[in-house]
């Protein structure tokens, strides 16, 4: 039977502890990128009616019209900046607006959070800052050739947003 020399131990107890380490470095990065409490993004539905400001017609059926992305671009623009100056800025990532139908103008969009946001927190917030533009707190009368001016009511009467989350029936009433 072949004794080990004491550099062959050495050097056989110190490849077990660079092992070691390695193996230790690896499950503690692993735990460390591993994000806490991850979320994913939330996406929040809800439906508006413009009772001012815009009419319907047919071309706002076809999403690829210039009527529906004009408008498209100024309710998305109108819902970014209402979350704009709110507490839910840093979550707010985007809104889309999916169709437009009859009964005044009807528009259906889809508000995506980079996090998991409270239903009633966003539509408190939304509300605020409809009211704020109503209100006249940075705000611009704007004449656009595809509306007829916006005033300061931005389109919508005193109970004009209905907000919904996900599929649900129920919705909210805002403003």
């Amino acid at each position: 039977m072949k004794r080990f020399s004491f550099l062959e131990v050495l050097l056989s107890v110190l490849c077990s502890l660079l092992l070691l380490c390695c193996l230790a470095l690896i499950v503690l990065s692993w735990i460390r990128l591993e994000p806490s409490g991850a979320v994913e993004p939330t996406e929040l539905s809800g439906r508006m009616l413009i009772t001012e400001g815009a009419f319907y017609s047919e071309e706002l059926k076809n999403s690829s019209s210039l009527r529906f992305k004009s408008l498209a671009y100024d309710v998305q623009h109108l819902v970014s900046e209402a979350f704009g100056h709110s507490d839910l800025k840093q979550h707010f990532l985007s809104c889309q607006v999916n169709s437009f139908s009859q009964g005044s103008v009807a528009v259906t969009f889809d508000l995506w959070f980079n996090q998991l946001v409270d239903l009633k927190e966003a539509e408190q917030w939304l509300g605020r800052g409809f009211r704020r533009r109503r209100h006249g707190i940075g705000h611009r009368t704007k004449q656009h050739p595809d509306h007829r001016e916006t005033g300061s009511n931005n389109g919508c009467s005193d109970r004009c947003l209905t907000y919904s989350r996900g599929v649900s029936s129920s919705a909210d009433v805002l403003c």
